[in-house]
């Protein structure tokens, strides 16, 4: 994941979300976090397909800070969730980043597909 910034803000800070797309993961279960390597899988996320099949994900949030669930369409700029300190973290920050679509998971391939 190199191509990711950080975003250092204060605990319960509204994390929006970048671009329109559709919600595929959500782990907001996490009251955690440091910073030895250990904490990494205790991180709370979310992920959002966009239709340029890329994904961008929104890590170390505040536990139980999730406005949105999986399958959920959301709007750019509509809030998704809080800054959080979970996970592999030293403080309270976003770190955001942007993928293409299948590239975090190999297994499996999401296509965002629009009811009419």
């Amino acid at each position: 994941m190199q191509y990711s910034i950080d975003y250092d803000a204060p605990a319960g800070t509204a994390v929006t979300a970048a671009l329109d797309g559709l919600v595929i993961a959500v782990k907001i279960d996490s009251k955690i976090g440091g910073l030895n390597r250990a904490f990494e899988n205790h991180g709370n996320y979310i992920e959002i397909l966009h239709r340029n099949n890329e994904v961008s994900e929104y890590e170390h949030l505040k536990f139980g800070s999730a406005k949105v669930k999986v399958g959920d369409k959301i709007k750019t700029n509509q809030i998704i969730a809080e800054v959080g300190n979970t996970g592999w973290s030293a403080c309270p920050h976003l770190h955001f980043m942007v993928y293409p679509n299948q590239q975090k998971y190999k297994t499996r391939k999401i296509i965002f597909t629009e009811k009419k």
